[in-house]
């Protein structure tokens, strides 16, 4: 006998074939039946009118703070996933040492957005090496199913503590950083996560630590891998890097290798299909090379207390150090401005790529300006006759850095290229 049946149910089987309506028989958990089938069971639910499919695996999260608070890991699982992936990009919290809590938990909140007053009130620290992070979460209990990536960036500060973000390793430190590495795939992980990508920095601008290893580090953490026999490894790249340098690091760990976020960019619209074209060339001599392609737009929601989309340009870097004050003069200042907009008519491809209709005004501080939300600002610097970085600048200034926007970047891939 079944324990569950599931009847007049539209079954996505999750093999690309359309829904069709059947029945779904569940016994100790595992899926007997699927389609047309006799037998009863336990409990019987009439689904009519409601999908059944298998959960979704959301293989690129950030969930490592919020778990320690919310084992629910909302809102992910009434989204339809039922497995996380955390740790991408090496942006973790575990391995950490008591007194580098603070700027583990900074670095999160200019990299990922995260609120510093959040993060402090909610994080539970009953945990320092990377074991004792599982362990907790195990007692705590997860509701999704969860895979844990130990990050470059939080192994590096637990050995390098204050230098992490700004030197190499000493040959000691990095035979220190792989047997941190090697302990948490032993205890659990389920491979080792980095990122050279220059736009992921932390508070004021200073680098994630990852961003400093040389190639020595990076090979030898990425071998630690074939040792233990197991794992995968994931890098969020820079635009620039060639595939053939993470081929290297694939064929020494011996190890299957995501490469993201291979992200459509107009500034040079055949990147991504040939960063594809690499990794395929590279799979046919035998390295598992995989490319993470987003379906969907890049959004990301900020104000100019912290315009995220903006800080990989190179002129923005100074003014990540300044007073309020002198930031905001610095906003109005033309010579700023001009700098910004040479550099973003570069040709460079970052993060930001100067597609203002595609840029809109989220949300107003002032109730005068609240007929501007959810106008693009190129539609509405059009109408206002100025340019869109000085209409977007004004109106932050304005309204005292609070005004929030929302830049929807790096496009659905076209449709008539086989990826």
């Amino acid at each position: 006998m079944l324990d569950i049946r599931f009847d007049n149910v539209t079954i996505i089987d999750g093999t690309g074939k359309p829904g069709f309506l059947g029945s779904v028989g569940v016994r100790d958990g595992r899926i007997l039946e699927v389609g047309s089938f006799e037998g009863r069971a336990k409990e019987t639910l009439d689904a009519s009118g409601l999908c059944l499919m298998p959960g979704i695996v959301d293989n690129h999260t950030h969930y490592d703070a919020q778990v320690t608070w919310d084992p629910y890991c909302n809102p992910s699982p009434l989204l339809g996933v039922t497995t996380l992936v955390m740790g991408n990009c090496g942006f973790t919290i575990a391995p950490c040492h008591p007194s580098d809590r603070d700027i583990t938990m900074r670095n999160l909140t200019q990299v990922e957005g995260m609120s510093i007053d959040a993060l402090k009130e909610g994080i539970d620290w009953s945990f320092e090496t990377f074991p004792q992070y599982l362990d907790m979460l195990e007692a705590k209990g997860v509701g999704p199913n969860v895979c844990c990536f130990v990050g470059h960036s939080s192994v590096r500060t637990y050995v390098l503590r204050e230098d992490a973000a700004t030197r190499a390793a000493t040959p000691e430190e990095v035979k220190q950083m792989r047997a941190v590495v090697v302990e948490a795939m032993e205890a659990g992980a389920c491979g080792f996560a980095t990122t050279r990508y220059p736009g992921h920095n932390g508070e004021h601008g200073i680098p994630m630590p990852s961003r400093l290893a040389d190639d020595a580090e990076m090979l030898t953490l990425s071998g630690a891998l074939r040792d233990v026999g197991r794992g995968i490894l994931m890098m969020t790249k820079s635009f620039d890097m060639p595939i053939s340098t993470i081929e290297k690091l694939c064929a020494e760990a011996n190890r299957p290798y995501i490469i993201a976020a291979l992200l459509h960019s107009h500034l040079d619209p055949n990147k991504t299909f040939a960063d594809l074209s690499e990794i395929k060339l590279a799979q046919s001599r035998g390295n598992r090379l995989y490319g993470a392609v987003s379906p969907c737009p890049l959004n990301m929601d900020f104000s100019f207390h912290s315009p995220y989309p903006l800080e990989g340009f190179s002129c923005w870097h100074p003014m990540m150090d300044l007073s309020v004050e002198s930031y905001k003069e610095a906003l109005a200042d033309p010579a700023f401005r001009k700098a910004f907009m040479d550099e973003l008519n570069s040709g460079e491809v970052k993060v930001f790529s100067g597609e203002w209709d595609k840029v809109y005004v989220a949300q107003v501080a002032s109730t005068a300006n609240i007929s501007l939300e959810g106008k693009s600002i190129a539609d509405l610097a059009e109408v206002s006759q100025k340019a869109p970085f000085d209409f977007m600048l004004d109106l932050a200034l304005e309204e005292n850095l609070d005004t929030m926007s929302v830049s929807y970047t790096h496009l659905t891939l076209p449709t008539n290229r086989e990826v």
